[in-house]
């Protein structure tokens, strides 16, 4: 799912977090264990490392380590659900009447997946060690002789799909099926608490179609030439269930270029999870809730790339499980050039007592020699909800490679969220770029 970026709020001079509601775009992911937070002002390391970096200097010099990145916790990765994957997506575009960007989707979506972009971000997104994602195809395009305005249901969008794929208009739809459905300027998709261009941009579900079995016919003509109210409908005999992946794109903001961020994002999301929480998703609670879990969330707010000049549209990066355990930029490509600079506290998950405070050491690090940047701890619900549950700070905010500061953490009261738990972010900052590492602090 695709945030709207109106939904950021400054958060003092240095900071900006996205106002997320509770829940996500798939499962939760499983709560891990919480550590012990240790006796009263203990200092809680990273027991993998040693105390002192490479230079043996004292653990708050601020000396910066010759060795880059520095050792540092390990970044969490995304792990497997078991579930299905969109090996080859194909990718249907679906447009209305009064949508003035067609062709411009059209391209898009007919190319995204042939390009070597998807295939940096689509690598080592596998169901096992011979079936992984790679290139996609074009499934060709739709004109829905519609003109939608206001608010559409989306809970009525499931219905929507299947109605197309009966009457013939949508091509029948595989395992690797995307439909993907852009809303013209004007048209908003949402519910009760799920609004359009409030709490997303864009999004992306599945829905179980019933299609003619092989020996029982063909489910219509092709996708190109269909037309609304078609009579094609699919001939009677045994159906073959098959569960099929639409997104929904809406028109918000920052015109074509935000459409294709958008889609983007919902199609390598698609492709890595398209039953929700059963593909590819984070499995640390404090990352899969401050960003989502999903690997199109966990990039929102890394600057866009733009590739070219075969492919010349405004794309999003994704997370990657090699780059981050590399102690790079998890979310690829990482453009020529570009220093990864961030900050990993000792341990992701603490428990605690209400007023009871701990102290985590934290590791500066960057994958290159880069210029000082500034470092703050930010008590993500007082934030971005106004409800001060954490007090953090940090002892050093200027810090380099191999800086290690250290992380104060006090429970202020039982925090009000779905999850039972308090996030903290670790907030890099540099220039106009900034890089968060979340925790999460669990009551006892």
């Amino acid at each position: 799912m695709r945030f709207p970026s109106l939904r950021l709020v400054a958060l003092g001079p240095a900071l900006s977090l996205l106002l997320l509601s509770a829940g996500g775009c798939g499962s939760s992911p499983a709560t891990a264990v919480a550590g012990d937070a240790g006796p009263e002002g203990t200092i809680v390391r990273d027991a993998s490392l040693a105390s002192d970096g490479p230079t043996g200097g004292d653990a708050n010099d601020g000396a910066p380590d010759p060795v880059y990145p520095a050792p540092h916790p390990a970044m969490p990765l995304t792990l497997y659900g078991g579930g299905p994957l969109l090996l080859a997506e194909n990718i249907v575009t679906v447009t209305f009447d009064n949508e003035p960007s067609a062709a411009l989707v059209q391209g898009f979506d007919d190319t995204l997946t042939q390009t070597p972009f998807w295939q940096t971000i689509a690598s080592g997104f596998c169901t096992d060690a011979q079936h992984c994602i790679g290139a996609g195809t074009a499934g060709g395009h739709v004109t829905v002789h519609e003109s939608p305005t206001g608010t559409i249901d989306y809970t009525t969008l499931d219905d929507f799909v299947r109605t197309n794929v009966a009457s013939g208009l949508f091509p029948p739809p595989t395992p690797d099926t995307m439909y993907a459905l852009y809303y013209p300027p004007g048209a908003i998709v949402g519910g009760a608490g799920f609004i359009g261009c409030q709490d997303f941009d864009a999004y992306h579900t599945s829905v179980d179609l019933d299609v003619p079995s092989p020996a029982s016919g063909d489910a219509g003509g092709e996708a190109g030439a269909a037309e609304a109210g078609s009579d094609a409908g699919i001939d009677a005999g045994p159906t073959t269930k098959v569960t099929a992946t639409y997104a929904v794109m809406l028109r918000c903001q920052g015109g074509n270029n935000e459409l294709t961020l958008e889609a983007g994002h919902e199609f390598i999301e698609a492709a890595t999870d398209p039953v929700g929480g059963t593909g590819y998703t984070i499995a640390d609670q404090a990352f899969a809730e401050l960003f989502y879990p999903e690997v199109g969330d966990l990039c929102d707010y890394d600057p866009p790339t733009t590739e070219g000049p075969s492919f010349y549209y405004t794309v999003q990066r994704a997370w990657s499980n090699a780059s981050a355990a590399a102690g790079h930029n998890p979310c690829v490509p990482n453009a020529p050039g570009e220093v990864y600079f961030n900050a990993a506290p000792a341990k992701q998950l603490v428990s605690l007592k209400v007023g009871q405070t701990t102290t985590l050491e934290v590791t500066a690090f960057s994958d290159a020699p880069i210029a000082d940047w500034t470092l703050e701890a930010v008590d993500w619900q007082g934030y971005a909800f106004h409800d001060p549950t954490l007090e953090v700070s940090v002892d050093q905010t200027t810090v380099n490679n191999g800086t290690k500061v250290n992380l104060s953490i006090k429970l202020l009261k039982t925090p009000a969220t779905q999850s039972g738990d308090a996030v903290f972010a670790l907030a890099s900052r540099q220039g106009g770029l900034t890089h968060y590492w979340p925790g999460a602090v669990l009551p006892r």
